[in-house]
């Protein structure tokens, strides 16, 4: 009888360590799931709290806001642009031409950006290779790429400079020169504007290059005297 009740006794105490491992090897799986599950939740809350960081909307560089996007209440994707700055510290121009003038541009061509009253200069660094609607683009780096009259998407004029030429003759441009070689314009000369034939040559906004019939200190007049083409001589009073 006692030998029996030990063989239970042993029985019924290997049952239980074998129980005992069991519940602690359950426990070591459990332990290691919330481990992993604790894991996962410090990733999402790191995830969140970077989200919630980037809503905070601060800028890499100086610069000025130029488009905001003002739908309010809208879902916004990841990457989805909300803002927009021009970083004013550099600008540069593109520029476009007509294909029939490719010819006369090339790298390195000197360029005068005329921006209201002020005079800009570039070079031009970049031609595209490419045509489009008879258009040919191309890209101006400015002397002063930061000057304050500049903005961005400003549109300006670009006069391209085709030959220079030192030491010559020149007069104000204006309405009565009309581009040819040969121009009819008018001197004067003891209050008397006389009609005179001068031969010109090259030619920007601001002046005409005179090679012919005009010397140093002749005054005349460049506004339009399209009303006296038929006569000689004008008569002028104050």
């Amino acid at each position: 009888r006692a030998e029996l009740d030990l063989r239970v006794a042993n029985l019924e105490k290997l049952q239980l360590e074998n129980e005992i491992k069991s519940k602690q090897q359950t426990m070591k799986i459990e332990i290691r799931e919330a481990e992993i599950a604790l894991a996962i939740q410090r990733n999402d809350l790191n995830g969140l709290k970077r989200k919630l960081d980037l809503a905070n909307l601060t800028a890499t560089r100086p610069g000025v806001i130029t488009w905001v996007n003002k739908n309010i209440g809208t879902s916004v994707q990841a990457g989805e642009a909300l803002v927009r700055i021009a970083d004013l510290s550099g600008f540069k121009i593109a520029g476009s031409i007509s294909d029939n003038l490719l010819d006369k541009i090339h790298q390195n061509m000197t360029a005068i950006i005329k921006v209201g009253e002020e005079q800009l200069r570039g070079t031009i660094t970049n031609i595209s290779p490419s045509v489009s609607n008879a258009i040919v683009s191309f890209d101006i780096q400015l002397n002063q790429k930061d000057n304050k009259v500049l903005r961005p998407n400003q549109k300006v004029d670009v006069f391209l400079v085709t030959a220079t030429r030192n030491g010559v003759l020149r007069v104000a441009n204006g309405p009565a020169f009309n581009g040819s070689n040969l121009q009819e314009i008018f001197v004067l000369n003891n209050g008397v504007a006389e009609r005179r034939t001068v031969k010109t040559g090259l030619s920007n906004f601001d002046f005409v290059e005179i090679k012919s019939g005009l010397k140093a200190g002749d005054e005349i007049i460049t506004s339009d005297m399209i009303d006296f083409k038929s006569v000689k001589t004008v008569t002028l009073s104050n």
